[in-house]
This record gives C-alpha cells, structure tokens and sequence, in this order.
C-alpha cells in the first residue's frame, strides 16, 4: 500500500502499545524510499514515506470507538483488524476516528 501513496493523503496511526490513534498526518513526498533506522519499538518498518501533521492533532483511546467503526466486522477480536503495516479505510471510519 505504501507505493499507492502521494502528497495530499491522509494517514492515522494505531499506537499498539497503547491502544491509541494518533493522527492525522499528510503525505509529502513524491515516492517512498527505504531507511532501516528504528523509529518504533516493535520493529524496523524500512518502506517510508514523508509525513506531516495535518491540522489539529489527535490522541485517542481506541477501545472507545471500534465498535462504530465500520472496518471492524468482530469488535470481540478488533486487534485483528489492526494488525499488518498498513490499512486503507472508508471516509466515514476515518471521519470518526478523528473528531473528538
């Protein structure tokens, strides 16, 4: 998914550790590129793209919104969901997730 992305969209972040979304941020760069320095704890993510805050910037408790979100199908086992570098979802989940 990451060679799918171009200056202008929009990304959230799902903080695994701590149950959390984190976002939004913008792409800005053209192209991704390959880095193996260690920005998270879990892993080395190599394929990266640029990215910037976008607007008001949010912190919010996952667990308090999976069930209205439209791309978790089991809310028993949500985490599944959320597994895998990365995930395309529809306007309206990522609408919910970043209004407060």
């Amino acid at each position: 998914m990451i060679k799918e992305m171009k200056p202008g969209d929009l990304a959230i972040f799902y903080i695994k550790g701590k149950k959390t979304f984190t976002g939004p941020y913008i792409v800005t760069t053209e192209a991704y590129y390959e880095d193996k320095v260690k920005i998270w704890p879990d892993k080395t993510y190599p394929w990266r793209i640029g990215i910037k805050p976008y607007k008001k910037h949010i912190k919010k408790n996952a667990e308090d919104i999976i069930e209205q979100l439209e791309f978790i199908e089991n809310p028993n086992k949500w985490g599944t969901y959320l597994q895998g570098e990365m995930r395309q979802i529809n306007k309206q989940d990522f609408r919910k997730i970043i209004t407060q």
